[in-house]
């Protein structure tokens, strides 16, 4: 299964959570508004659908926040797990 890699690093004084699929998406860890989820989530099935991947979390060069590299790890658990449970439920035609 192939790997899509997540890098967790401060950009401009912001938590910044950066999944490289086929384009890059973004998440900041600091704001309140999250709506880029759902075009985020959007992709990251359609992807899945049709190549299965695994997440992993990088963290960039001297990032030190603990609380966000424990938070961004159970995140890529769950959205592991998620994306797993997501493919076992397709109908066996659109795998």
């Amino acid at each position: 299964m192939e790997n899509k890699i997540v890098n967790l690093k401060e950009k401009d004084g912001k938590d910044i959570l950066e999944f490289e699929l086929d384009e890059i998406y973004s998440i900041d860890l600091n704001s309140e508004d999250q709506s880029s989820l759902r075009v985020l989530f959007g992709e990251m099935i359609c992807e899945y659908i049709k190549t299965p991947f695994q997440l992993s979390l990088k963290l960039s060069e001297g990032y030190t926040k603990q609380l966000f590299i424990e938070i961004s790890n159970e995140y890529i658990n769950q959205l592991n797990k998620e994306l797993l449970s997501i493919i076992s439920t397709q109908p066996e035609e659109t795998k």
